[in-house]
């Protein structure tokens, strides 16, 4: 089993010796616990962080796909497909975020000039993340060109909403 690390994240009111003596390893589920500091009373948090990976886990990667040669119309005819499809994903956790890459920021009035799409997921591996988006209808369709899917291994720092 992998190692985590516990942190206690005091308030103003405690002391750097207090956060110091209540750090310790454990081996348990990631949660965020309040209590109260034994020493001085004052309400702090236990935050246990996995500090390694375990079997079965699911990890964030970075997608960027682009799009086959001239795939720009097909691409317009599938995407309200494409979109409808995301819901599922989005729900189980799947989609994080995803949008089109652009050749440029358009104008108003111009047709944004997609060429490729980039998404965060979460998955347990990086074939389950293959696996999962070449049944999209991008990739049926012929518009992603999925020889060319890079999928890295990421970790979110921030991730706020639109």
């Amino acid at each position: 089993m992998a190692s985590r690390n516990t942190f206690v994240l005091l308030n103003s009111r405690c002391s750097f010796q207090h956060l110091y003596q209540y750090q310790h390893r454990i081996a348990a589920a990631t949660n965020l616990v309040a209590r109260q500091c034994p020493s001085c009373s004052s309400i702090n948090s236990r935050l246990q962080r996995n500090m390694g990976s375990i079997a079965g886990a699911k990890n964030e990667y970075m997608v960027i796909v682009p799009d086959k040669e001239g795939a720009l119309q097909k691409r317009i005819e599938v995407r309200g497909v494409h979109l409808a499809n995301t819901k599922p994903m989005i729900d189980s956790g799947f989609l994080k975020f995803g949008g089109a890459m652009l050749e440029f920021h358009p104008k108003e009035s111009q047709t944004p000039p997609m060429k490729g799409s980039v998404l965060l997921v979460v998955a347990e591996s990086s074939e389950a993340v293959r696996e999962q988006l070449s049944k999209d209808i991008y990739a049926t369709s012929g518009v992603w060109d999925i020889e060319k899917m890079q999928i890295t291994p990421f970790k979110s720092a921030i991730r706020l909403a639109l």
